[in-house]
């Protein structure tokens, strides 16, 4: 699958802002189901989980481009961040808040400076794509498994959606990491 920009997979979803064909999220399913609705249909491995694998910048690679991104932040505090860049807009924080691990699933919660709905997954399961190797993925559980379940499950499709761990940081730089990434806070960038 060719690398699409960040706004294109907006569109694709249907999730650009005030976009009218937003897609309502359906009640969620529990993290079991879903992880026995996506194993049915596709051939990956569900991964063990723990705060070290968590840890560090994730970026959907099948989308990331020289002109957009999407990058999601853990730390290991357990503070996450959530941002968007493109060509024409700096690094943005979309969403900010708190991750947790439960029952191997990845939850985070948002700030209560969020004001705005963010529209995106509040849950995350880690995958291994089939093949010997290869990066583990996170996808998400709520918009993006409803999404793929919508395409036909494919990995072409899997890969587009999920998110891959681009670097981690050692524990005493996590401070000046964080301090960096919310260089990007604008909440104003929000407000109507």
């Amino acid at each position: 699958m060719k690398r699409a920009s960040f706004l294109a997979r907006l569109v694709a979803l249907g999730l650009a802002a005030g976009h009218p064909s937003a897609p309502a999220s359906p009640a969620p399913c529990a993290a079991a189901h879903c992880w026995r609705r996506l194993a049915s249909r596709l051939p990956v491995r569900r991964l063990p989980l723990n705060p070290q694998q968590l840890t560090g910048e994730w970026h959907m690679a099948e989308t990331e481009s020289d002109l957009s991104g999407n990058t999601l932040y853990f730390f290991a505090d357990g503070r996450f961040a959530a941002s968007e860049w493109a060509d024409i807009l700096p690094e943005t924080l979309t969403d900010l808040g708190h991750w947790r691990i439960e029952e191997n699933v990845v939850f985070v919660s948002p700030d209560p400076r969020v004001t705005w709905t963010t529209q995106r997954d509040r849950r995350f399961l880690l995958l291994a794509l089939p093949g010997v190797g290869g990066p583990a993925r996170l996808l998400g559980l709520d918009d993006s498994l409803q999404f793929l379940e919508e395409k036909g499950f494919t990995l072409d499709w899997l890969r587009f959606l999920a998110y891959q761990r681009a670097r981690s940081w050692p524990a005493g730089q996590a401070s000046a990491e964080w301090q960096r990434v919310m260089r990007a806070w604008r909440p104003s960038f929000f407000r109507s």
